[in-house]
C-alpha cells in the first residue's frame, strides 16, 4: 500500500512540524498493517487541488487531517483525489470532524467523496482501517467510525473508547516520520508542536476539549520525553510550542521544565517557549517561567481567562482562577519580564455588554509586556455549546463566515453574533468597544494616555472609551476620528455580510483584524487624532476639572503623541514639560505606584526606525513587527544627563 495523510497547513507565521499527521502516520508504521505499507508520507502544502491530486497519483489511501482552517481545502482535495483516482480510499479526521453520531452520518452523507469518518483520536483507528483495507474486510469492523456498507448506506461502527494508556503511541520524532519531512528542500519548519499530556480535567462548553471523552489527563512518559527534546536539539528548530491545554496542572510539569533547560545548557535549544499555562493557574506555576527564562529561553505565556465574570464562567462549565490570584499572577509576571496575554471571548452565554466591557478593563496592565487577546467567540464541531439544547438554552445567534484563502477555497467559521443576555445590537457594541481598546492598549495608539486617565486623574476608564466610540460615530468626514470609524465599521460590515473576521488592510497588503485596521487610521492621522481625542476626554463626565487635573491631561496628550511613532520617519521631536514623566512611566510600568513629581524636564522622541524607510508600506510592517515582538516596551528611557530620551 501506498499511503499519504495531509495536514494542510494554517496561515499562522509559526509553521510548526504537523503533529496530528505526524502520530497518525507514527502509528500506522507501529502497527502490525506497517509491514505492508510500500510508502507513507506526511503533505502540508496548499496548492490546487486538481494539481495535488495529479502530484499524489495512484495512492491507495488519502488520511486528511481537518481543522477549521483547512477542512474545506481537504474536501475539496478529496474530490479531487475521487475523480483522479476512484479506488483511493478516502479517509478524514482532525478536530473539525463530527464525533457526535447523528452529526457523523449526516457528514459523511454529505460528501461522496469520503470514504471513512474517525472520531476522536485517530493514530490506532486509522492504522485498523489500513489493515482492514489491505484484507478487504469490512471498514465498520473498525471501532470509532462511520463508514458506507455494501449497498452504500451510512453506517457507524461501534464507539471507540479514548485509550487511557499513551505508552503504546509511536512517535514521529523518534520513529523517522519527521526527519523525513524535513528532508524535503521546497518546506521549512520554524518550530515543534509538543505534547506532554492529552485531556483537560475542565469542562468548558465553548471548547472541544469540554466534551467528557477528554476529560481524564493521561500522561505521555517521561523516558519518551526526553527521546524527543534530543531529537528536537539536534535539528535546532527555535521554537517549542508546548500544545498542553493546561502546562503547570500536573505535579511533573516542573521537572519537564527542568529537562528543558537541560536541554538548553547542553545545545543551546530551544531560544523560544510557548506554553498554555493552567486554568488553574498559581504562582507556583510561574516557578516553571521563572526556570525557564533563567536559562535564557524567551516565553510567552497565555492565561485562558475568556471572561471575569462568575454568572458567565458558571453557564459555560469554566473554574477560573480567583480575581486577586489573577492580578498577583499578572504582577510577578511584570517582575520576571514575561510577556503574557490574556484570553479574552465575546459573545458567551449570561454574558451581558457590562460584564463584557467591565472585564476589558480589568484585564488592562501597566506593563507593555501584557496585552489581552479579544476572540468573538466560535461555535466549534464537537464543543458542547453547539448542541441544539445548550443554543436552544442561551438564545445563541450565530453566523457562519467565510474565509478566503490564497486559493479561493472559502474556509467557515461560526461565530456568536448575539445571545438571549447580549442581542446582536448590543454585540456590536461590545465588538466595537473591545477592538478599540485593544487598538489603544495593545497596539498602543493610547497606552500612554490609559495609564495617566486611570492612575492619575482616576477616570472611569468605561465611561471614556464609551465617550471615545460615541466621538467615532459622530466625528465628521475628513477627521481623523472618522477614519478610525471607517475602519471598524468596514470589518462589523464584513461580519453582517458573512465575511471573514480578518480584512485585507490596503496600507500592508495583509489580512488582520479591526484594532490593527483602526490602529494603522490612526497612526497615520499623527497628532490630528489626539487633538481630536482631546475634545472627547474633556466631555468625560468623570474627568476632574482642578486646574492641575487639565494641565496633566494636557501634557498627558503631548507624551502621547512623542510616545506614537509618526506615519512619515522623520527627525528627532522634543518637547519640555512641567511634570516629570519617565521616571513615573518607568515606575508604573514596573507595577508600581509612584507620584508624579512636578518637576520641568524635556524628552527627545527619536524617529522610531534606525533605517531608512522605502515606503509606507515598509513603515507599517515595521511598526507592526515592533508592536508584535512588544519592541516599543523600550521606547521611552532614562537618560543620564538632565535631558532625557524616548
Amino acid at each position: 500500500m501506498r499511503i499519504l495523510v495531509a495536514q494542510y497547513s494554517s496561515p499562522s507565521h509559526v509553521n510548526v512540524l504537523p503533529l496530528a499527521a505526524g502520530v497518525v502516520v507514527a502509528g500506522a508504521r507501529s502497527h502490525p498493517v506497517g509491514g505492508h505499507i510500500e510508502s507513507i508520507s506526511i503533505d502540508v502544502r496548499r496548492r490546487d487541488p486538481v494539481v495535488t491530486a495529479a502530484e499524489y497519483g495512484e495512492i491507495s489511501v488519502l488520511g486528511l487531517s481537518a481543522y477549521i482552517w483547512n477542512l474545506q481545502h481537504s474536501l475539496a482535495v478529496a474530490r479531487a483525489m475521487r475523480a483522479a483516482s476512484p479506488h483511493c480510499l478516502v479517509v478524514l479526521g482532525g478536530a473539525s470532524a463530527p464525533q457526535h453520531p447523528q452529526r457523523m452520518v449526516a457528514f459523511l452523507e454529505a460528501h461522496p467523496e469520503l470514504d471513512v469518518l474517525v472520531a476522536g483520536e485517530g493514530e490506532q483507528t486509522f492504522a485498523e482501517v489500513l489493515d482492514a483495507h489491505r484484507r478487504g474486510a469490512s471498514l465498520l469492523e473498525v471501532p470509532g467510525l462511520a463508514a458506507r456498507d455494501a449497498q452504500g448506506v451510512v453506517q457507524l461502527s461501534p464507539p471507540r473508547a479514548t485509550a487511557r494508556d499513551l505508552s503504546s503511541l509511536a512517535s514521529p520524532m523518534l520513529d523517522g516520520t519527521f526527519d523525513a519531512l524535513l528532508a524535503q528542500p521546497d518546506l521549512s519548519f520554524s518550530g515543534v508542536a509538543w505534547e506532554t499530556n492529552r485531556g483537560c480535567p475542565f469542562s468548558c462548553t465553548f471548547c472541544q476539549s469540554g466534551a467528557p471523552s477528554h476529560n481524564r489527563l493521561r500522561l505521555l512518559a517521561t523516558d519518551r520525553l526526553d527521546a524527543e527534546l534530543q531529537w528536537m536539539a539536534e535539528r535546532a528548530l527555535p521554537y517549542l510550542y508546548v500544545i498542553d491545554n493546561n502546562f503547570g496542572l500536573h505535579r511533573r510539569d516542573a521537572g519537564i521544565a527542568k529537562r528543558i533547560v537541560g536541554v538548553r545548557q547542553r545545545t543551546g535549544w530551544p531560544s523560544f517557549c510557548m506554553l498554555h499555562l493552567s486554568k488553574k493557574t498559581h504562582e507556583d506555576t510561574l516557578d516553571i517561567v521563572r526556570t525557564l527564562l533563567a536559562a535564557g529561553i524567551a516565553c510567552h505565556a497565555g492565561i485562558a481567562q475568556q471572561s471575569f465574570d462568575a454568572r458567565v464562567l458558571a453557564a459555560v462549565g469554566r473554574a477560573n482562577i480567583a480575581p486577586e490570584v489573577f492580578e498577583r499572577l499578572k504582577a510577578t509576571s511584570g517582575e520576571l519580564g514575561l510577556p503574557t496575554h490574556t484570553e479574552l471571548l465575546l459573545g458567551l452565554p449570561k454574558q451581558t455588554l457590562d460584564s463584557f466591557c467591565e472585564g476589558l478593563i480589568g484585564a488592562l496592565s501597566p506593563s507593555p509586556r501584557d496585552s489581552f487577546y479579544l476572540y468573538p467567540c466560535r461555535v466549534l464541531e464537537n464543543a458542547p455549546l453547539g448542541e441544539p439544547d445548550e443554543r436552544q438554552r442561551w438564545g445563541l445567534q450565530t453566523r457562519i463566515l467565510a474565509v478566503a484563502t490564497d486559493l479561493d477555497i472559502a474556509e467557515y467559521e461560526e461565530v456568536v453574533i448575539g445571545t438571549e443576555d447580549m442581542p446582536p445590537d448590543l454585540w456590536r457594541r461590545a465588538y466595537a468597544f473591545g477592538f478599540l481598546l485593544s487598538a489603544l492598549a495593545n497596539l498602543e495608539v493610547a497606552d500612554v494616555l490609559l495609564l495617566v486617565l486611570r492612575d492619575l486623574l482616576e477616570v472611569d476608564l468605561r465611561d471614556w472609551v464609551d465617550g471615545v466610540l460615541d466621538g467615532l460615530e459622530e466625528a465628521p468626514d475628513g477627521s481623523a476620528m472618522a477614519g478610525v470609524n471607517r475602519a471598524l465599521q468596514r470589518h462589523l460590515l464584513s461580519v453582517e455580510r458573512g465575511g471573514p473576521l480578518s480584512l485585507i488592510v490596503p496600507e500592508i497588503g495583509a489580512s488582520h483584524d479591526a484594532d490593527v485596521a483602526m490602529a494603522l487610521a490612526a497612526w497615520t492621522a499623527g497628532d490630528s487624532l489626539y487633538d481630536e481625542l482631546l475634545a472627547c476626554t474633556l466631555a468625560t463626565d468623570s474627568m476632574p476639572s482642578t486646574p492641575t487635573a487639565q494641565e496633566i491631561l494636557a501634557e498627558a496628550f503631548e507624551l502621547q503623541k512623542l510616545a506614537t511613532p509618526q506615519w512619515q520617519a522623520g527627525p528627532a521631536r522634543q518637547r519640555t514639560f512641567e511634570f516629570d514623566w519617565l521616571p513615573w512611566l518607568s515606575a508604573r510600568w514596573q507595577g508600581g505606584k509612584p507620584s508624579l513629581q512636578r518637576r520641568r524636564a524635556t524628552i527627545v522622541a527619536a524617529s522610531w526606525s534606525p533605517v531608512a524607510v522605502q515606503d509606507q508600506r515598509t513603515l507599517l510592517r515595521g511598526r507592526l513587527a515592533a508592536i508584535y515582538a512588544k519592541q516599543a516596551a523600550q521606547r521611552l528611557m532614562a537618560a543620564p544627563a538632565q535631558r532625557t530620551k524616548m
